[in-house]
């Protein structure tokens, strides 16, 4: 997929292999996928991973050697960038502002969303 530049939506991770998609899912491909260069973002199949889970399901590949803030881009820039969805994915000038902000590292077990703000707009703030 690499030499032909193909990306990558990987996942959902961590669910049950009721579909046949997820009869090989392991959280152990989580290291071919990073080790193999190939350009993915994540996906989680919601409700088969809850979106407010999908942190948990990077730690796979943070414990193969990817960097926390590549977990995040690659749960939302990447992702972005690979479905077309523009205006979406970083935050910068002119894209919808849709991000969350949390009281500590949002890896850990205990944090929590302490603002969130979707399109542009606060929907949540404590």
């Amino acid at each position: 997929m690499k030499k032909n530049n193909i990306p990558l939506i990987y996942g959902p991770l961590d669910s049950h292999p009721y579909k046949v998609e997820l009869k090989h899912e392991t959280w152990r491909n989580c290291r071919t996928v990073h080790e193999s260069g190939v350009n993915f973002g994540m996906m989680s199949d919601h409700p088969v991973i809850l979106q407010r889970n999908i942190f948990l399901t990077m730690r796979h590949f943070v414990r193969f050697g990817m960097s926390k803030p590549e977990a995040v881009s690659r749960l939302t820039k990447s992702t972005a960038e690979i479905i077309g969805a523009e205006k979406l994915g970083s935050i910068r000038k002119g894209y919808l502002a849709s991000l969350v902000v949390w009281n500590s590292d949002p890896f850990e077990f205990t944090s929590h969303p302490v603002n969130v703000i979707g399109e542009g707009k606060t929907v949540y703030e404590e």
